[in-house]
């Protein structure tokens, strides 16, 4: 995660810090408190460190780690690559194509566009792929997922039949389809 050549490193401190990032590449590290960290544009290296953080990865191909704490994330624009780490995580994916891996604790997980991957780790999930074609895997707990619009594969769910079903209702001219393996309860496929 450290071998990237970045143009500036922030380093928060104890406390609770309000972090921004510039419009180049940046390392920023939060470290203790309940930070407030926006890495604006360039390739982002976000760790929020301990404590309950706000993250905005902002515009480019950020790597994010929320660390310990209950983190809200939000991705931005850019292919993503998410950890959530300790706590009941919310993290939202972005635009475009992001890999998001909610770690330990009860995450809530939102793909938003695009084609992601969605790993829902340890810890009883909540997880919806949102658009694009989406590969969702819940993990070894007790995970509710849905789809959403787009070709997407859940591995390891449960299926939230009554979401998908509303989504279904939308989708009249059935432009999602969405497979099922290895997962826990059942799916229900309108045609």
């Amino acid at each position: 995660m450290y071998a990237t050549q970045y143009d500036v490193e922030i380093i928060g401190t104890l406390g609770n810090d309000n972090l921004k990032g510039t419009n180049g590449n940046d390392l920023i590290r939060g470290l203790d408190g309940d930070d407030k960290i926006n890495g604006k544009k360039g390739n982002d290296c976000i760790i929020g460190g301990l404590g309950d953080d706000k993250i905005h990865g902002g515009d480019g191909d950020d790597t994010i780690e929320g660390n310990e704490g209950d983190d809200k994330i939000n991705s931005g624009k850019g292919n993503d690559n998410i950890f959530g780490g300790d706590g009941d995580d919310k993290i939202n994916g972005g635009k475009d194509n992001d890999t998001i891996s909610g770690g330990l604790g009860n995450d809530k997980i939102h793909g938003a566009s695009g084609d992601d991957t969605l790993l829902g780790d340890d810890g009883n999930d909540r997880i919806h792929g949102g658009k694009g074609n989406d590969i969702i895997d819940g993990g070894p707990q007790t995970d509710r997922c849905t789809g959403g619009s787009g070709n997407n594969t859940i591995t390891n769910c449960e299926i939230d039949d009554k979401k998908m079903e509303d989504e279904d209702d939308e989708d009249e001219d059935d432009k999602g389809k969405d497979d099922k393996n290895n997962g826990k309860g059942k799916s229900k496929n309108k045609k």
